[in-house]
């Protein structure tokens, strides 16, 4: 059978083993209180990379950059100027208008994916009372539209200058900003260093299923936190890459479900055929409240012991029937030994 090479998009990489393993055996934590481990080593990772002193890890890039004009353009009315084949501009589904109140103004690209600086300087708008006041300037390196092309250096230097002198943040759509390093043999800390806030992310061509990151400084990741719940109510971008509901758990993912495939030995089909159609025509379960008697009083709270990694196999057994109050009880101790969490921060 011929071996087909998929050069669609670098989107469609997928988890190698090693990786499918570590999502199953990842330890795990309250990311809301700021207490999952693996997600605090991504952040910190990242941010360390990139130069900045703080990252926040959010679903997709689309939410990213979104969550970035959200911070940098913090009254509604403000405009950002972005290139008009920019990601931003064209496939990010107008979120910077229909919920960050965001006016979006283009600046034409070039082939090169840069755009003329002298053009953007005469357009950035001031304190006339009848217009948006101009906030911040986005550029995307590299850029998708325009091929993958690499900004220079020297754009990125320029522009950057250009922002300060005007009092205008700088935001990088840096999706592959490590291909866009390796073609420039150049640290990423460096590529970004007059940026405000970059987006980066990990389901191109590291293979992540879902996951970015945007990083900037303490500041700004603070503001950028606050603004992760509204974004998640309307936020368009939560499209996934490999999108299996088990796939949505990954070095770079908040949420915990392993990936079972032939790879990781995870039994999914640990009910019998008999026993799962009895299920689906069983009477629904009683509540737990009425299953577990005397849990209807809170018991005193007892110390937690460490978490450890989640028994795939006991837990998935467990959500096949939680018909009997052994089984209330099995999940009860269960949650007593790891920590488990649902997607989302």
């Amino acid at each position: 059978m011929a071996h087909v090479v998929d050069l669609r998009s670098d989107t469609v990489t997928k988890p190698t083993k090693a990786m499918k393993h570590a999502m199953v055996n990842s330890a795990l934590g309250d990311d809301v209180y700021g207490e999952d481990p693996t997600v605090n080593a991504l952040e910190n990772k990242i941010a360390a990379l990139l130069g900045k002193q703080a990252a926040l890890f959010v679903p997709s890039g689309t939410m990213a950059n979104l969550i970035a004009i959200m911070v940098h353009c913090n009254k509604r009315g403000s405009e950002a100027f972005v290139g008009d084949l920019s990601h931003i501009y064209k496939y990010e589904v107008g979120g910077a208008s229909h919920l960050a109140g965001v006016m979006l103004s283009t600046v034409a690209n070039k082939p090169d994916g840069t755009f003329d600086l002298q053009e953007l300087e005469e357009r950035i708008r001031g304190s006339n009372i009848h217009e948006p006041v101009t906030a911040m300037v986005a550029v995307e390196n590299t850029h998708n539209y325009c091929g993958g092309k690499v900004l220079p250096l020297k754009f990125l230097d320029d522009v950057g200058a250009l922002c300060k002198k005007h009092s205008l943040a700088l935001h990088m759509d840096g999706a592959r900003l490590f291909n866009a390093c390796a073609h420039a043999q150049e640290e990423a800390a460096r590529v970004v260093r007059d940026c405000d806030s970059v987006s980066v992310c990990f389901s191109k061509g590291l293979s992540a299923p879902v996951g970015s990151a945007l990083v900037g400084s303490y500041h700004f990741i603070e503001q950028a936190d606050n603004n992760v719940e509204i974004a998640c109510l309307i936020s368009p971008g939560l499209g996934s890459r490999q999108s299996s509901p088990a796939s949505l758990s990954s070095p770079a993912s908040s949420c915990r479900s392993p990936i079972p495939d032939e790879d990781v030995e995870v039994d999914v089909e640990q009910c019998s055929d008999g026993e799962r159609d009895a299920s689906d025509h069983a009477a629904p379960s009683p509540a737990p409240s009425s299953e577990l008697g005397e849990r209807d009083t809170p018991s005193p709270a007892r110390p937690l012991p460490p978490a450890t990694s989640c028994n795939c196999e006991e837990l998935l057994s467990v959500d096949c029937q939680l018909e009997t109050k052994e089984l209330w009880d099995k999940f009860h101790d269960l949650g007593t030994e790891m920590i488990i969490t649902k997607t989302g921060r």
